[in-house]
């Protein structure tokens, strides 16, 4: 598998000129061109260094960072990495990438932290099943054998129910990172990211829809983001400009990725992921679905989480037990993010 992934990598390469590589990373803006007066700020990523932080690595090599006076790095994650919100704690980043329920975990730990928006606030999770017994809804779940990847995703199950208001139950089993034992008749359901599982399966020449069912958490009523922005908040005092031109810089490094993906994808495979064998055609699809995944609603600014996503966010917490949250409201900070957009002309 690593060595095909290595040829398709190659192959893909061979068809891009080395000219398109370099407008990917143009010099009008370079890295070191503002680095006697460039703020710093680190960034704990939630995964490791593949296209799903496009924007922040096109950022970093096109100067969009720079050019804003912030000099930007980043602590990949991933299995074996820190988790995003202990570097935060400790001080190791700025900024930080996480899930609500650990964000909940640790304030109740009394770190103060604040959210600033969310990479995904259309969450990537979904549910494969097969067409035999389909798993279309909330309601679905009960009564059925959920495969999943992680024993946390368990209690984000639950919650899912019980946000919804479903009463019944569930088994769960653990299973890998691919949906084979789905297919082995192992369970009913496998809980996969949009952004995997379902184009592997597809790159094996099965049918959407007809071989295998998806269906999306939050076409379930789930109303979680994912990869949440989040910030200490003396941080967030102390250093606003400089938070609002990181997403003024993510912004612009996401604009480019929707304009230019190939030239997106390659910054990854041959940059910042280039020790993780990525195949380059592979990485354009997870790139398309995440694209995707960056608008919630009606809203037209990327990364944006509404009142109406706070206020459910709150009330899945409260659905899981969650008690003892003092002002809520003060997690939630979108006047960085707004005043970012809105310089660069983003609508809301």
């Amino acid at each position: 598998m690593r060595e095909q992934t290595k040829l398709s990598r190659r192959t893909f390469l061979s068809a891009t000129s080395m000219a398109a590589l370099a407008a990917c990373v143009p010099m009008s803006f370079s890295k070191t061109a503002f680095a006697a007066s460039a703020f710093p700020l680190t960034v704990a990523l939630d995964w490791v260094a593949d296209v799903e932080f496009s924007n922040i690595f096109v950022a970093r090599a096109n100067g969009y960072f720079a050019k804003h006076g912030i000099d930007v790095s980043y602590i990949p994650g991933g299995p074996s990495a820190p988790d995003p919100l202990v570097s935060l704690a400790a001080n190791r980043a700025q900024i930080g990438q996480c899930i609500w329920t650990p964000f909940l975990n640790a304030v109740q730990k009394q770190n103060d932290f604040v959210i600033l928006g969310a990479a995904f606030p259309v969450n990537p999770g979904c549910i494969i099943s097969l067409p035999g017994k389909p798993i279309r809804t909330a309601a679905d779940i009960v009564g059925k054998t959920l495969l999943i990847q992680f024993p946390s995703l368990e209690e984000e199950l639950k919650g899912l129910l019980a946000y919804n208001q479903i009463q019944g139950e569930f088994t769960v089993r653990p299973t890998g990172f691919t949906a084979d034992s789905l297919f082995a008749g192992d369970g009913e359901g496998y809980l996969a990211y949009i952004t995997n599982q379902p184009l592997e399966l597809e790159a094996r020449g099965m049918v959407r829809g007809k071989d295998f069912i998806v269906t999306m958490l939050s076409e379930m009523n789930y109303p979680l983001p994912s990869s949440i922005f989040t910030v200490k908040r003396d941080v967030l005092e102390r250093n606003r400009p400089q938070l609002v031109s990181f997403f003024k810089g993510v912004l612009e490094g996401q604009a480019f990725s929707a304009e230019n993906p190939d030239k997106a994808v390659l910054q990854v495979v041959e940059n910042d992921g280039s020790d993780l064998g990525l195949d380059a055609a592979n990485q354009k699809q997870v790139l398309a679905e995440n694209l995707k995944l960056a608008k919630a609603g009606n809203t037209g600014v990327p990364f944006l989480i509404t009142p109406d996503q706070q206020a459910a966010m709150i009330k899945f917490a409260q659905a899981i037990g969650v008690s003892g949250l003092n002002a809520p409201e003060r997690f939630f900070d979108s006047s960085v993010l707004a005043e970012a957009a809105k310089s660069l002309g983003y609508v809301g």
